[in-house]
C-alpha cells in the first residue's frame, strides 16, 4: 500500500484552508472561532457595550478571531459566521420586567447597522432576580472592511443590569466560522 503525503488543502476558490507546517502541526487557514465575555456589569440602558474581553482563565485559545474596538467587532477572515450569546441579568426591583441585549449588524463600515437579534428576559419579583436569555444570528462576511457586529443594552431601569465578571463567563458570545462567504 503506497502512502500520499499531502502538505496543503485548498478551497474550489484557490485559498488555501489546512496546510502543515515543517514541524508536522495542521493549521487552519480559513478557520474562525473566537469566544468574549462581558469583564463588568452594565446598567446603562440603550448603549454600546464595550467592556468586553477575551477569558484569560489559561483554557482559552482563539483562531484567527474578531478584532474589538469600543464594543464594534471586526472580522479577520470573510465566511459565514454563527453567533451564538448568552446573556445574565440583574433586575433589583420588580418595576423591570422587560430587559436585554441586542445584536447589530453593518455592512458599511459602521454607517448604519441592522438589527440581527434580540435576548430579552425580566421578572416581576421582588427584586434580586437573575435572568438568563440567549440568541443566536448569522453573519455573512463578504468584506472584512466594511462588516462589523455591536451589542447594545435595551430597557434597563435604574439597578438592573446585564450582568458581567473578569473571572468568570456570565454575559459572553461565541463566533465561529461555518463556510466561506455565500
Amino acid at each position: 500500500m503506497s502512502k500520499i503525503l499531502v502538505n496543503e488543502l485548498a478551497h474550489t476558490n484557490d485559498t488555501t484552508a489546512i496546510t502543515v507546517d515543517t514541524a508536522g502541526d495542521l493549521t487552519m487557514s480559513q478557520a474562525s472561532v473566537d469566544f468574549w465575555r462581558l469583564n463588568a456589569n452594565d446598567s446603562s440602558s440603550g448603549t454600546d457595550i464595550t467592556a468586553w474581553e477575551r477569558p484569560d482563565d489559561g483554557y482559552y485559545a482563539s483562531v484567527n478571531g474578531l478584532t474589538v474596538s469600543s464594543g464594534v467587532f471586526s472580522f479577520t477572515k470573510t465566511g459565514l459566521y454563527k453567533f451564538d450569546v448568552c446573556v445574565l441579568a440583574q433586575n433589583v426591583s420588580s418595576a423591570d420586567t422587560s430587559f436585554g441585549v441586542t445584536a447589530r449588524v453593518s455592512t458599511n463600515s459602521g454607517g448604519a447597522y441592522d438589527l440581527a437579534a434580540t435576548a430579552y428576559n425580566g421578572s416581576a419579583d421582588s427584586g434580586d432576580g437573575n435572568n438568563g436569555a440567549s440568541m443566536q444570528f448569522m453573519v455573512n462576511v463578504t468584506d472584512t472592511s466594511t462588516f462589523r457586529v455591536k451589542f447594545i443594552t435595551d430597557s434597563l431601569a435604574s439597578g438592573t443590569y446585564i450582568a458581567g465578571d473578569t473571572d468568570q463567563n456570565m454575559t459572553c458570545f461565541s463566533c465561529i466560522k461555518l463556510a466561506p462567504a455565500q
